[in-house]
């Protein structure tokens, strides 16, 4: 897609040997397709590279990208990837999962570790939002859920998703590596997400000037029952001034917060260890 102000709508868009669908301009909407499945949403028709990507070069910056409602699943590439972006959303979508989100259809392949988002060198970008309905669900991928890679994605909001889990936020759908992994994030917001049922950790990386509250990390959506995430919960190494609060961090095999080489983080009314009040143990593996 090289022209402006272009709508992409109710599609099945796979078996191409190459990228499903490839945005060079602005102002573009993606929605309501199924990109990388058959017309039922149950079976992989690969297409060989990206379900998505949103990319001209590193000289010339894309903006006003809306990527809504669709089912991005079982491309050998990433479900989505956006590089050298500046303003977009991606919600309500379903990235890595059959159409009815109950099992796992991963981007990826074993050559190739496929995040279900990729931000490289983005700003300005929601995934999900406040609303019901705007979360995505992102689970059964090769690598990441979403993943910030290189080191210079800022101003990102991560909010209201299922990161790991089916749809119902009730059972792991397995390899899907890291829930939130970031190279290295400046301004990032992760709220009110479900980062659970991931084979690492619910959100490892570098984080700098950002702000994690109100999500429930190796737990399941009522929060409740632990759903684990294979190592640590919240896991961040490098970065500075973090504001960590109104967390719910149980039932993750190893530690629920780990943070190492970290500077100015702060702690406040994070659950870690218990259900969602507070009255019953849903212990971490180390603390």
């Amino acid at each position: 897609v090289d022209s402006t102000e272009v709508q992409i709508a109710s599609l099945a868009i796979h078996s191409f040997d190459g990228r499903g669908i490839h945005v060079r301009a602005n102002n573009v909407t993606i929605a309501d397709n199924y990109i990388g499945t058959d017309a039922s949403g149950i079976l992989a028709a690969p297409n060989s590279n990206h379900g998505i990507e949103v990319y001209k070069s590193s000289s010339i910056i894309i903006s006003d990208v809306e990527i809504q409602d669709n089912l991005v699943s079982g491309n050998d590439g990433h479900g989505i990837s956006l590089a050298y972006v500046d303003g977009g959303v991606i919600t309500g979508n379903k990235i890595g999962t059959t159409a009815d989100g109950q099992a796992a259809l991963g981007n990826g392949t074993s050559t190739f570790n496929a995040d279900g988002i990729n931000l490289g060198s983005s700003s300005n970008i929601l995934i999900g939002g406040p609303d019901v309905g705007d979360g995505n669900l992102v689970s059964g991928n090769e690598g990441a859920g979403v993943f910030l890679q290189y080191s210079s994605n800022s101003l990102v909001t991560v909010q209201g998703n299922t990161i790991g889990t089916d749809i119902d936020g009730e059972v792991s759908l397995g390899r899907q590596e890291t829930g939130l992994r970031a190279d290295q994030g400046v301004g990032v917001t992760v709220i009110d997400n479900l980062l659970s049922g991931n084979s690492s950790r619910g959100i490892g990386g570098k984080l700098s000037d950002s702000n994690i509250s109100g999500n429930r990390i190796g737990v399941n959506a009522a929060g409740n029952a632990a759903v684990p995430n294979g190592s640590d919960g919240f896991q961040i190494k490098g970065g500075s001034n973090l504001s960590i609060q109104s967390n719910l961090i149980s039932g993750n095999a190893r530690y629920g917060i780990l943070i190492e080489d970290s500077e100015n983080a702060s702690f406040m009314g994070n659950l870690v260890g218990t259900n969602f009040d507070g009255t019953l143990d849903i212990g971490n593996g180390s603390g």
